[in-house]
This record gives C-alpha cells, sequence and structure tokens, in this order.
C-alpha cells in the first residue's frame, strides 16, 4: 500500500497559516501577519494547480484522458475529475476562494497593503485547496508540519 503523498507548497501553505495563527495579536505583527496570510493563500492556490497537473500527466499516460483538457483551472479540474469519476467542482465555493486569491494576484496599486486580510480567509483558503486536492489527486495526501 502506498503511505501519504507530500506536496512541499501545500505544506508551505499551512506552515504560513500555522505561523500567522501564532503571532500575538499586538499591532506590530500586522505585517508579519499579513505576509503569512498572503503566503499561505498563494502557495495554497499554487498547490492546487501543481496537483491537477500531475494528475492530468497521469490520467493522459494512462489514456483516461486523450489530452490536456482546456480552459481555465475550473474547467480543467472538472474535466480530470470526470475522468476520475469524481463529483464536479462546487462552483459557488471555487468562486468564493478564488476571489480571495484574486484580492493577491490582480490588486490595483495599493490595494493588498490597505485591505487586511483575516486568518479565517486563509483558513477557508486552505481548506477549499486541501479538501479538492484530496478529492481529485489519486492518492492520499498529507501535510508534513
Amino acid at each position: 500500500m502506498r503511505g501519504p503523498a507530500y506536496c512541499t507548497t501545500l505544506d508551505d501553505a499551512y506552515f504560513f497559516l500555522n505561523q500567522s495563527i501564532g503571532l500575538p495579536d499586538i499591532p506590530s505583527t500586522v505585517p508579519l501577519r499579513q505576509r503569512y496570510l498572503r503566503a499561505c493563500i498563494l502557495f495554497s492556490w499554487i498547490a492546487l494547480e501543481e496537483t491537477l497537473n500531475y494528475v492530468v500527466e497521469e490520467l493522459v499516460s494512462k489514456r483516461r484522458l486523450l489530452c490536456e483538457p482546456r480552459g481555465g483551472l475550473l474547467d480543467r479540474l472538472n474535466a480530470v475529475r470526470d475522468a476520475r469519476r469524481v463529483a464536479p467542482i462546487d462552483q459557488r465555493e471555487f468562486l468564493d476562494a478564488r476571489n480571495t486569491r484574486n484580492l493577491l494576484t490582480h490588486a490595483t496599486s495599493g490595494e493588498v497593503e490597505n485591505r487586511l486580510l483575516t486568518i479565517e480567509q486563509a483558513r477557508r483558503v486552505f481548506e477549499y485547496c486541501l479538501k479538492v486536492i484530496r478529492e481529485t489527486y489519486p492518492y492520499e495526501v498529507g501535510i508534513r508540519i
């Protein structure tokens, strides 16, 4: 039996989430907490895309997919999930998590500094990406603390 698979970027996302939680709630920690929360959110999405790419490669090699799925991330995830006979992504959940990520990746000048992220936002994104990874990836996925 195969042991759990690990994704270093997922481990990093978890690390940064926990670092943000562990900071004392004082004004001087706000910039560091924001850095940790941004890192958690971005690494969570990177981990999701990394594992999706691995699954696509494996499914193409096993001829369960004829070619790499086209379209956006949601389309690609659903194509892979269909090939693996997993239920499609809940679009509302996906858009909610993606909107939090988009605050960082599509922010206007100075917007990131003016809008403080919360631990709860980062936790929701991390848990969402972890859930989708575990549902989509063909092997057990663990997190190294």
